[in-house]
């Protein structure tokens, strides 16, 4: 299984969180293994 690792930036702003949740979201509705 494919694993992803998804993070923002040093000192993220609520645009970079919500853009990781989001595709943390999506990639595991894709099958894949997100941490």
């Amino acid at each position: 299984m494919e694993e992803i690792l998804i993070f923002g930036h040093k000192n993220p702003d609520t645009d970079s969180i919500c853009s990781a949740l989001v595709k943390a979201n999506l990639e595991t509705k894709l099958g894949r293994k997100v941490k």
